[in-house]
């Protein structure tokens, strides 16, 4: 999931091929994670976050969970959404940090 957000960034780069190259590396380099074994967790903090009215969406929920459910820190620059889920443990590395 977090490979198509990439993938997806990229072709709507003005650097289409440059950065679509940095994310083949990049994809080559890191072991990927199944999300399915985080439906079950998404789908209960969806229920949660659609009864607070607070819902993010459905890519960022599965991203997330997949993250709670293996016990691993997110490192995203979208702490204002990420932070709704609860048990997630989340870092920006970035000054830009969506509030």
């Amino acid at each position: 999931m977090t490979v198509f957000e990439l993938l997806y960034g990229a072709f709507n780069s003005e650097q289409r091929e440059a950065n679509l190259q940095m994310i083949s590396n990049l994809s080559k380099a890191i072991c990927t994670l199944p999300s399915s074994p985080a439906y079950m967790e998404a789908a209960r903090q969806k229920c949660r976050l659609r009864k607070l009215g607070l819902l993010i969406e459905d890519i960022d929920l599965l991203i997330g969970c997949t993250a709670i459910e293996n016990d691993l820190t997110l490192i995203s620059d979208n702490t204002k959404h990420m932070s709704r889920l609860e048990n997630i443990r989340i870092e920006s590395w970035s000054s830009d940090t969506v509030e």
